[in-house]
């Protein structure tokens, strides 16, 4: 493959990246459309050598007390560049021209939900952690998301979170089950 083919190669893949991770950060936005409402929380699991997946809690606006949905967008990243040997022994690099997103929507158990609420707000705030910079090349990079008009937190950790970060960590798992749980099994990867 020539160098021009190489940059264009990865200017596709670049682009394709970044289509995936503008569904993944805005799941409101993936087709079906959501009913009117807001978004509560995003958390996120994006594997280095596996699937990205996002779930986001969501506030059907005409229900007072109920009404949550979860939506888990699945990207299957490595999935999307496909490369093949052609007879002369060339790799040929082909890139999809958009990402392949998995959507699952599914009701939430509202009480379950205030559970879990009243538990995060009783979380403290972790402490920032300012380690030593690095490079990894396989891992998971986990998070969560909540915005309100006036404030926003963002946490995001690689695989291995600051000590301190645990008490959020175990409620981000309790969270990542509750979802889970009211969703249909998700496509395994190949």
């Amino acid at each position: 493959m020539s160098t021009h083919q190489d940059e264009a190669f990865h200017e596709r893949n670049r682009r394709l990246e970044q289509q995936a991770m503008a569904a993944l950060e805005s799941p409101q936005d993936v087709a079906p459309a959501l009913p009117r409402g807001t978004p509560w929380l995003r958390i996120w699991e994006y594997r280095s050598l596996g699937q990205y997946r996002s779930w986001l809690l969501w506030k059907d606006a005409s229900k007072l007390a109920s009404g949550f949905l979860v939506r888990r967008v699945t990207w299957t990243r490595h999935g999307e560049v496909e490369r093949s040997m052609s007879p002369g022994g060339v790799i040929q690099h082909r890139v999809a021209k958009e990402p392949r997103l998995l959507t699952a929507d599914a009701p939430v158990a509202s009480e379950r939900w205030w559970e879990l609420e009243a538990e995060g707000r009783e979380l403290p705030v972790p402490n920032m952690s300012f380690g030593p910079l690095g490079i990894s090349l396989d891992g998971v990079r986990f998070g969560l998301e909540q915005r309100a008009a006036f404030h926003s937190l963002r946490l995001e950790w690689w695989s291995r979170p600051p000590a301190d970060w645990r008490p959020v960590v175990k409620w981000f798992d309790r969270v990542h089950e509750l979802f889970e749980d009211c969703l249909p099994p998700s496509e395994q990867e190949p």
